[in-house]
């Protein structure tokens, strides 16, 4: 009867491959979940936040302020 086993290295190679595809997956879904969070900023920036934030400026100075604070934090 034929039986099949790994070598180490084999198991090793396997494992490896695991933990790179689970690496590769977090970091997947890290990403798209901060590219939602800057696009829902993005779009309250424009809708809500000059108005919210910035009441007693103008309203284009409020939205330029707004989209200032999104674009820093952006940069950081």
């Amino acid at each position: 009867m034929a039986s099949s086993t790994l070598t180490h290295t084999q198991a090793t190679e396997k494992n490896h491959t695991s933990l790179i595809r689970r690496v590769a997956s977090a970091s997947a879904i890290g990403t798209a979940a901060e590219y939602y969070d800057f696009f829902a900023y993005g779009t309250a920036a424009v809708l809500f936040f000059g108005h919210l934030f910035f009441p007693s400026h103008d309203p284009l100075i409020s939205t330029l302020a707004a989209f200032a604070t999104y674009a820093v934090g952006f940069l950081a």
